[in-house]
């Protein structure tokens, strides 16, 4: 296990450095592109900078991945790539409340753990949600008040437009809350996925991370045209 997890890690770190070091293709390009021109000389600039800085502190860099890692990092950075990390640790800011009332949860009152709704970005840059993304929160508001699950999961990260600042996850977490009237400690978030293969997977990691009931089913709340297309 050790040796496939540095494995994908290295991987990860290689694919970093490629696409956002050497202008390599990135799996999803309309939304991980590289913010400048990796051939120009105002980025080369900056990444010379970024090595620079990094000789600096090799004295600080004992372990045999770190030159690389901090690397990788930094080209992220630089392309407001973090999306990642932002928001971490999630148990003690948007998760807070949900979270600490999920060992308290009488889980045989309910058909299902949680009602799951996957993002969808604005096309729009200055737009917080997209309409699809609020009409699918009060879907989930209607469920929960249903009493179909304790908890709803949203999940969407800082996805579309390309460099939105808005997180789908969390403007549907506003949403709940200020239109819906869902309390924060029935909405967990997911912020990290950026298409709906990992709505589902993230969601599915988050629920065995909270201790949730792994066996039970939850509910997926949509509407019709994300079904059809996916």
């Amino acid at each position: 296990m050790l040796g496939l997890a540095w494995g994908d890690s290295a991987r990860g770190m290689n694919h970093i450095i490629d696409v956002y070091g050497e202008g390599g293709s990135p799996l999803a390009p309309k939304v991980d592109s590289v913010a400048f021109d990796v051939r120009g000389e105002p980025y080369q600039l900056l990444v010379h900078t970024v090595v620079g800085l990094l000789a600096d502190r090799r004295s600080e860099l004992q372990l045999f991945f770190q030159p690389t890692l901090k690397f990788a990092l930094a080209l992220l950075d630089i392309n407001k790539r973090d999306e990642a990390g932002r928001l971490e640790p999630l148990e003690q800011g948007e998760n807070a409340a949900a979270f600490h009332r999920v060992p308290s949860i009488d889980w045989s009152k309910f058909p299902y753990t949680a009602i799951v709704v996957p993002g969808q970005g604005a096309d729009r840059l200055t737009w917080p949600l997209a309409p699809e993304g609020k009409l699918r929160a009060e879907i989930a508001s209607r469920r929960w008040k249903e009493n179909k699950a304790p908890l709803i999961i949203v999940t969407g990260g800082y996805v579309h437009p390309n460099q939105t600042p808005y997180s789908e996850a969390v403007e549907m977490k506003r949403s709940l809350i200020t239109d819906f009237g869902v309390p924060a400690d029935s909405i967990l978030i997911e912020p990290h996925a950026r298409h709906t293969t990992t709505n589902i997977r993230n969601v599915a990691r988050e629920i065995f991370r909270y201790g949730m009931p792994f066996h039970r089913k939850a509910l997926i709340t949509t509407d019709r045209y994300q079904k059809r297309i996916h």
